[in-house]
């Protein structure tokens, strides 16, 4: 399974592996997602689309990375715990509402309720 957005009219792609996969370790170490900047793709793992919650805490923090490096902030100024307030402040409604846009997308099932 594949999902495409954009950020500031970059295009990033989600992608599902299955744990252990080469694309889900970080320093050797296995993980449940992934980023890679260049590429522009966040791997999550495959066993997080059967827990909504974690797969959205999951998703809403690797979205805070891309949003970061998309906009090019630098990693110095989000040291700075104001700087990380006004940063959610301005972007966390764009966030969230994206988060909530693909996981739509991938639990079509959740809105029949």
């Amino acid at each position: 399974m594949e999902k495409v957005f954009r950020i500031k009219n970059k295009r990033w792609t989600i992608r599902f592996a299955d744990a252990g996969d080469e694309h889900l370790l970080m320093g050797g170490e296995p993980c449940i997602a992934q980023l890679y900047k260049q590429l522009r793709i966040i791997y999550f793992d495959s066993d997080l689309l059967n827990d909504y919650a974690e797969f959205r805490e999951t998703m809403i923090h690797e979205l805070v990375h891309a949003f970061i490096m998309t906009y090019a902030i630098s990693h110095k100024q989000f040291r700075d715990e104001e700087f990380i307030c006004e940063f959610i402040a301005v972007y966390g409604d764009d966030i969230l509402k994206l988060a909530d846009e693909l996981l739509e997308d991938l639990y079509p099932e959740e809105d029949e309720d």
